[in-house]
């Protein structure tokens, strides 16, 4: 389940966690049954010895994974988790650390969803901040509740720092 609540995080406790939707690996997909396909027409309408036909499907084969490969890496990395006061995401296959924002910095928080996106439970969120700060992170997974514990926090964030004043 992708919610947790109350594990730690690099920067204290973990609020809300999400990641990537599957449908963010569509296009590659394709791509790989298209090559595979492909592979498939080449092998079957010439006339290749069985040494050829097994070296082209090799190569076919390791084409659409290695097409695959890459958005798969990159949805099973892929982590957006909101804690007390940030919003960190990770999405890239590289292992580097994840982009932090405070919630004070956040000042409007979006979300955009097709009709399949709302019935899959998935969408683009904006988030945009004073001067230039604008972010928008594309196929999340349950963005509009992430939306709604965003503002939620914000809020208590506000009271909080309202109070300390």
């Amino acid at each position: 389940m992708p919610t947790q609540r109350g594990k730690q995080g690099p920067i204290g406790g973990t609020v809300f966690a999400t990641r990537l939707h599957p449908v963010s690996c569509a296009g590659a997909a394709v791509l790989g049954l298209f090559l595979l396909g492909i592979t498939a027409l080449i092998i079957r309408h010439n006339i290749l010895s069985t040494a050829v036909a097994a070296q082209v499907g090799g190569v076919g084969v390791g084409l659409a994974l290695t097409s695959v490969a890459g958005p798969l890496v990159r949805l099973f990395r892929s982590r957006v988790l909101l804690t007390g006061n940030h919003l960190l995401v990770r999405l890239s296959m590289l292992p580097r650390r994840p982009r932090a924002a405070r919630l004070e910095e956040i000042e409007h928080v979006e979300v955009h969803s097709t009709w399949l996106g709302g019935a899959l439970d998935y969408g683009t969120l904006v988030l945009s901040g004073g001067g230039s700060y604008r972010a928008v992170l594309r196929h999340v997974r349950q963005a509009r509740a992430l939306c709604s514990a965003i503002e939620r926090q914000r809020g208590g964030a506000r009271r909080a720092g309202s109070e300390r004043r």
